[in-house]
């Protein structure tokens, strides 16, 4: 059964429960609240018409009337104040005719920001044109790409800067901006995490320019650090989950800035051995310590992150790129979708993650070797972040058995605001 509400709407209630057709009154700030936040976070944004639908499996449609025949779509907002921004909704949900055909290595977004360092299981993009395409390792992402995984998929990603992003089984993600020039000093990067686990290490642009990494209830600010996030249920509540994790090179750890939406400093983490809780469904956030549970939980994609660090950075100490702009042997050919990139209708859950609380190890099905926050420290060649960036070292006599340490600037602040 499917429940219509007009753009300017700002109020989908309970009172609507198993209506088929409802008109929701006007409310201030033209937002429109969707009171279960699960419903919004975990759905699947789709175009019909000029109209928004939101699917989640098990409940009904929500069917936001003309939502896209404004000129600045409305921001979606959970009864917190979680929020999609109206930009980020439109990604999701593609454009009013996505292409049928991409043309093998080629995207809609210019030149390739990024590309497949590793995967397995169910991965898939969503390119700005609305074409979806299975993910291989060495396909390239563009700029406004959507880059999801389902039920036991896993996926590592590096972007021009030597910034790695790994995501567990059943999550998403908007690559919404990369601007780096090696000899720049406003370098900027922004990624929306939606649902799910992920790792990231940071690369150059959170030293030479600023690196926004936002959630639904919450943005990160750093300083070339290691950070892992989950957004999905913690003890019964959806919630975003933040832990700073200790740097793959040995080099120690950076600091995480984590700021509300209004840019307000929530807190600055220093330390391994606590997470911090932001929950999306009207709670104050706070601090806890980890667990060994949190740390098994973790386990998996923490190895899988260091698996896919030493990958790149020994290819790029080896006299290659991070990304490599004109190779496109690892393009499959193109999935013929209509639909936005979406999880399996079985993925979409309150968790996303069998161990409630942090959610890392869903990516399932690989290597389980690391060990959490204590995983040795990935051996990797000489500094490959203080190369003229995506471009190869001189040199192309490849180390043997590298066993240096890359160094890392901790000092660069990044504002998350």
């Amino acid at each position: 059964m499917k429940r219509f509400f007009e753009v300017e709407n700002s109020n989908i209630g309970e009172e609507f429960q198993g209506v088929s057709q409802s008109i929701v009154k006007p409310g201030p700030g033209g937002e429109i609240t969707i009171e279960t936040p699960a419903h919004l976070f975990k759905a699947e944004f789709v175009r019909d018409g000029s109209d928004l639908v939101l699917k989640n499996n098990g409940a009904d449609d929500i069917q936001i009337v003309d939502y896209f025949a404004q000129s600045n779509p409305a921001d979606l907002v959970a009864s917190n104040g979680a929020r999609l921004t109206g930009e980020t909704v439109e990604k999701l949900a593609g454009p009013m005719a996505p292409g049928q055909y991409a043309q093998a290595g080629q995207g809609v977004g210019g030149e390739p920001i990024g590309q497949v360092e590793t995967v397995q299981g169910g991965a898939q993009v969503q390119r700005a044109d609305g074409t979806v395409q299975d993910l291989v390792e060495g396909m390239k992402v563009f700029q406004n790409d959507v880059v999801s995984t389902a039920d036991g998929g896993k996926l590592s990603v590096t972007f021009l800067d030597g910034t790695i992003f790994t995501l567990a089984a059943n999550s998403r993600m908007v690559l919404d901006e990369l601007v780096y020039s090696p000899e720049g000093d406003d370098n900027s990067a922004t990624f929306s995490l939606i649902e799910g686990g992920f790792v990231f290490v940071a690369g150059q642009v959170a030293k030479t320019g600023e690196m926004e990494v936002s959630t639904p209830s919450a943005t990160m600010g750093i300083r070339g650090t290691t950070v892992s996030a989950f957004i999905g249920t913690v003890d019964g509540v959806l919630a975003l989950t933040v832990t700073l994790l200790e740097d793959f090179d040995g080099s120690g750890t950076g600091v995480v800035q984590l700021f509300d939406l209004s840019g307000n400093l929530i807190t600055t983490i220093t330390a391994t051995d606590s997470k911090w809780v932001v929950p999306l469904e009207g709670q104050e956030p706070y601090e806890v310590a980890r667990t060994d549970a949190d740390d098994a939980s973790d386990q998996e994609i923490i190895s899988d992150a260091a698996d896919a660090f030493a990958q790149a950075y020994t290819r790029v100490g080896n006299g290659q790129n991070f990304v490599e702009q004109n190779s496109t042997s690892s393009t499959p050919s193109p999935t013929v979708n209509d639909e936005p990139s979406t999880l399996d209708g079985n993925d979409i859950n309150d968790g996303g993650s069998t161990t409630e609380g942090e959610g890392g190890s869903d990516g399932g099905g690989g290597d389980t070797s690391g060990s959490g926050q204590n995983t040795a420290p990935v051996v990797t060649p000489d500094d490959p972040t203080e190369l003229d960036t995506n471009t190869a070292p001189e040199t192309n006599n490849a180390p043997e058995a590298p066993n240096t340490q890359v160094e890392t600037d901790d000092d660069n602040s990044v504002s998350g605001a």
